[in-house]
């Protein structure tokens, strides 16, 4: 399987972060299974979160950037780095 997945249900949040712009967040199988290709080290970040819970506050926040890079993953080269986030 490869390529982007067509037909995934889409279901978007906005977030607004402390600058003021207004971002959308989405997750779901389909573009994690994208992000791990594109990502893997951002993606294996997350999955551990998941998999194994939180040890940081800050793997919250990643766990918001990885829905971020999935909202954008058409455009994933020219989203915002984690530190920026």
């Amino acid at each position: 399987m490869s390529g982007e997945i067509k037909n995934l249900k889409r279901v978007e949040k906005e977030f607004e972060l402390n600058d003021g712009e207004i971002i959308k967040l989405v997750i779901n199988f389909g573009l994690l299974y994208q992000l791990r290709a594109k990502k893997k080290e951002v993606y294996e970040k997350y999955s551990n979160t998941i998999l194994m819970g939180s040890k940081d506050l800050f793997d919250f926040i990643q766990i918001l950037y990885v829905a971020y890079l999935c909202a954008n993953i058409t455009e994933i080269d020219s989203c915002m780095s984690f530190d920026i986030f």
